[in-house]
């Protein structure tokens, strides 16, 4: 009976320890700060444990916690010099999970973009990446934009017709139609200037017979 006993204290003990999973936590504020992190069980609302850490130089503090709750939620408090700076609270995460808290006053957000890709049903995208990391995108550059797919139509030497496609972005289209009214109006231009100087001399040639007539 008291082996029974003990087995069952042990596996009281054990059995959340087993199924408890790691989370581990990245918060990101200013250097060298006091930060006092509430960890929360949201369903039972019950407080789970009360960690203090400091920032290193760059503002960063990580810690793991390891839980057989299903989900966490968190109260963050960032001190500087003993003043709270700022406090926030968020939830609900499932734990086990890699999360990222932002809780710098100041973030510049700085965008690096990929290529475009290929325009697909008159769109085409792209992956924009702050470097900072920042929770705000009040500066994301956009990341679909609109596009047409040109069809260029050649023939080759055999007289077969050869079509090709070109892809034109929004801004490539209305500079390309501008182009090409600026070339179509200048042969317009040219073929009024010929057809006004082939007149005036038309007009001289005329004149000039009609003086050689007379005389």
């Amino acid at each position: 009976m008291k082996k029974r006993m003990i087995l069952i204290l042990f596996l009281v003990f054990m059995i959340p320890m087993v199924f408890a999973l790691k989370t581990s936590v990245t918060i990101k504020t200013e250097p060298n700060s006091n930060i006092s992190i509430y960890i929360i069980d949201p369903n039972k609302n019950i407080e789970l444990d009360v960690l203090k850490i400091n920032s290193d130089k760059n503002g960063n503090a990580f810690f793991d916690f390891n839980s057989g709750a299903g989900e966490l939620a968190f109260s963050i408090t960032v001190r500087d010099e003993g003043k709270i700076v700022m406090n926030k609270e968020y939830g609900n995460y499932t734990s086990g999970s890699s999360l990222n808290f932002d809780m710098r006053l100041n973030c510049e957000e700085d965008w690096k973009c990929s290529g475009w890709e290929e325009c697909k049903e008159g769109v085409r995208k792209r992956v924009c990446i702050d470097r900072n990391d920042c929770d705000e995108q009040d500066d994301k550059p956009n990341e679909t934009e609109n596009c047409e797919v040109e069809v260029i139509e050649n023939v080759n030497e055999s007289g077969e017709s050869i079509t090709g496609y070109s892809i034109l972005d929004e801004g490539n289209s209305s500079n390309s139609m501008m182009i090409s009214f600026g070339i179509v109006f200048a042969f317009v231009m040219l073929f009024l200037v010929v057809q006004v100087v082939r007149l005036t001399r038309h007009i001289k040639h005329l004149k000039k017979n009609s003086i050689m007539i007379e005389s």
